[in-house]
């Protein structure tokens, strides 16, 4: 072999110029050195002549981008990651308890137009007797409406409305005692309608529904780009059915207008217009068991509708929201102001249905399962509500974090002041005004009676 002080194993350098070494691959290495042990040559690679120098190479410093994946069209998906249910925004899994959100694109899939229809999308909900068109909403048992555990952007909700989703960007529902994030409340959990915001990305939106019983639904949602950090939305509704003689007639708009978005302070200024004017399904009475006790049940169409023409459920509300974010950039905290100030009104004109006396029954038999029938006479009572309700409330949030003494700490606080005024009127007929509903029957639910003077009674 070679005299290692001419040859390496691992490169070959030419002594009188300044060369660029070419080192053989791991495998080529071990070949050439176990040929050399069997006294075969070992054959050096050619080097290759550096003709200049190399020029410095210059490291520019890191850059940081901090962003996340855009949503697609603009809307939100099935699946939701983050909650305002609080104070702040948080991630649904810091928070420990049951949160359900039901998302924009799940509420717009299944048509779902009323708080009602999205609350039956969740487990532990029910809903009281449904009288009057109520939204009654107990969840694990507990009355959210008159503990006033139904929010709108974490402000309360409190009138009895029917409540559209036109204009909300998703639904929360919490599970647990409400107070752990709220400060108050039952210990059934809250109910937390989010709006709809502006956001800097430009699209529009047209929704038409049609459906049984002459239903027709159009919605509008229009995102505008008015500035580098600025945008306007405007989102419309207008709802028409017959129903089967349950009419839907209801309309809405809700503006909104968002200044310095994604800066350290937000500024948000809405407005909210929504008008019901439907009719009522009061329900309809029990079937007492017969003789032998058995049950029975309404074997009518569904479509039969026992009330009068002239029933409705009218009402709604206006409100206007101006809200401040300002974000901290040392601890990534944020304090949110919000003053809302909101009008509900009501107007209920109802007949509640009721099996006559047995003297007005066929054969003056009681209603019962054994002689429940085509025939069977129903009556047509009053139930009139009328009320009006203003609220007035200013809300500030902080929510932050911070490390100190060697642990991390978060922060939710608030303060809120509400004033609220709620006018409960009854109805009464003028002297020497009589109003006498006529009776129908099951098997003929109109009975050749379909309007009643509505404007009778008076508050």
């Amino acid at each position: 072999m070679k005299s290692p002080a001419s040859f390496s194993p691992a490169v070959a350098v030419h002594k009188s110029r300044r060369t660029t070494a070419s080192v053989l691959p791991l495998g080529a290495l071990a070949a050439g050195m176990g040929l050399g042990l069997l006294a075969t040559p070992l054959w050096a690679q050619t080097a290759t002549e550096s003709k200049s120098s190399s020029p410095a190479e210059a490291t520019l410093a890191p850059v940081k981008v901090k962003a996340q994946a855009d949503k697609p069209d603009g809307k939100s998906t099935y699946q939701a990651t983050e909650t305002r249910i609080g104070k702040g925004q948080q991630a649904l899994r810091d928070i420990p308890q049951s949160v359900t959100v039901v998302t924009e694109k799940l509420i717009d899939d299944r048509n779902l137009d009323t708080l009602k229809d999205v609350l039956r999308n969740t487990a532990g909900i029910s809903f009281q007797a449904a009288e009057g068109g109520e939204e009654d909403i107990r969840l694990r048992g507990f009355s959210l409406q008159a503990t006033g555990d139904i929010f709108i952007d974490g402000l309360r909700d409190p009138a009895f409305y029917e409540r559209d989703t036109f204009n909300n960007d998703r639904v929360e529902v919490l599970r647990g005692s409400a107070s752990m994030l709220f400060g108050r409340g039952s210990t059934g959990g809250a109910v937390n309608q989010v709006s709809k915001e502006p956001t800097l990305y430009k699209g529009h939106e047209v929704v038409v529904t049609g459906g049984s019983g002459n239903y027709r639904r159009f919605g509008g949602d229009f995102n505008l780009r008015v500035g580098e950090n600025a945008a306007l939305r405007i989102n419309a509704m207008s709802t028409e059915a017959d129903n089967h003689g349950v009419k839907i007639r209801k309309k809405g708009i809700a503006p909104s207008l968002r200044l310095g978005i994604g800066t350290s302070d937000e500024f948000l200024a809405s407005f909210y217009y929504l008008d019901n004017d439907n009719g009522i399904h009061y329900g309809l009475p029990w079937i007492m068991p017969g003789a032998s006790g058995g049950n029975r049940l309404w074997n009518t169409d569904p479509k039969n509708y026992y009330g009068m023409k002239s029933d409705y459920s009218a009402g709604g509300t206006t409100y206007g929201t101006l809200g401040h974010l300002h974000r901290f950039a040392s601890n990534n905290g944020e304090l949110k102001t919000t003053f809302r100030a909101g009008s509900y009104e009501r107007d209920q004109r109802a007949s509640a249905i009721r099996f006559a006396p047995a003297a007005q029954q066929p054969g003056g038999q009681a209603v019962t399962a054994d002689t429940f029938g085509p025939d069977s006479v129903l009556t047509r009572g009053t139930n009139l509500k009328i009320q009006d309700m203003d609220t007035r409330y200013l809300q500030s949030d902080y929510s932050g974090k911070f490390q100190w003494g060697g642990v991390k700490h978060a922060v939710q606080s608030g303060v809120d002041l509400a004033h609220e005024e709620f006018r409960n009127f009854a109805a009464a007929l003028p002297p020497g005004v009589v109003v006498t509903k006529p009776v129908t029957r099951v098997g003929t639910p109109d009975d050749g009676a379909v309007w009643t003077k509505p404007g009778a009674s008076r508050p």
